[in-house]
């Protein structure tokens, strides 16, 4: 749906006393603030800015796609009832505009205007708000180490971090993965590697135990003992120096003792941190 679409509505609501809510961001807070609002304010004018294509998907189901146990990427955008969460459902279901593919870059806030930029053509425009809502979520965090850019280095935060990896994994062409960070996503990702694909994994934390932050050292040995029942080979304690690719071509993880593990794929699990650029 482009964006000429949904403009003459907006300068339309721009004539009367509609309230005017403009939303950045549209894969999970950000539709669901829509939905509210239209419920619960069916006079207002609201519309939606998503930079990615998709919108509404299940972040937290990315790992059982990745996996194999969710068969298609689609499932995570469908409904209950199996109909797809895309510009025209939140439109005719939900009563409020969405528009992908649409990347909002400058908010004037003494004008409360935002910029918004179409990513395919490059066309800008200005809309006007009244109430303005955050929902961009989060950026992975910045490796403190170096690390090629490619595409078998990568966080696993989007739905192309998923949809990449499972495509290799289904063509057999993965024999071994590490996985860098041992808190909850690198542990899905450890045991997804292996139970689905039965791939080689190795998972390595920094710290002396898995999720660090989340358990106490008791409770993490049982987690421990279920990863490593599942064929994962653990490091704790393991500080990586570098994740690079050698003379092959393959992902090398060098640890600051200076052991070396080359893999085909490598996911960097280290966090994320609040998407502020806007903000």
């Amino acid at each position: 749906m482009g964006l000429s679409q949904t403009t003459p509505k907006l300068s339309m609501a721009e004539k009367n006393d509609r309230l005017k809510v403009i939303i950045i961001g549209g894969v999970a807070a950000g539709p669901k603030t829509g939905t509210t609002l239209a419920r619960r304010m069916p006079q207002a004018d609201i519309i939606l800015f998503q930079k990615e294509d998709d919108i509404s998907y299940g972040t937290c189901g990315l790992p059982y796609y990745a996996s194999g146990d969710v068969n298609s990427f689609d499932e995570l955008i469908q409904t209950s009832y199996d109909v797809k969460r895309d510009v025209d459902f939140f439109k005719k279901s939900k009563d409020f505009n969405v528009v992908t593919g649409a990347e909002v870059i400058k908010i004037d806030r003494d004008k409360k205007e935002v910029t918004v930029k179409l990513l395919k053509s490059g066309e800008l425009s200005n809309h006007k708000y009244d109430k303005l809502v955050l929902a961009v979520g989060a950026t992975p965090t910045s490796p403190p180490f170096p690390v090629t850019d490619c595409d078998i280095i990568r966080p696993f935060t989007r739905p192309e971090d998923a949809i990449c990896f499972r495509k290799m994994a289904e063509q057999g062409q993965l024999d071994k993965v590490a996985i860098v960070g041992g808190g909850f996503i690198g542990c899905e990702m450890a045991e997804a590697v292996v139970a689905m694909w039965g791939i080689d994994a190795i998972l390595i934390e920094k710290e002396n135990q898995l999720l660090p932050y989340v358990l106490d050292p008791e409770m993490a040995h049982l987690v421990e003992l279920e990863i490593k029942k599942q064929g994962v080979k653990l490091l704790t304690g393991q500080s990586v120096k570098s994740v690079e690719l050698d003379i092959e071509e393959k992902p090398e993880i060098v640890t600051a003792d200076g052991e070396s593990y080359t893999t085909d794929f490598v996911f960097l699990c280290l966090g994320v941190q609040p998407l502020t650029n806007l903000a």
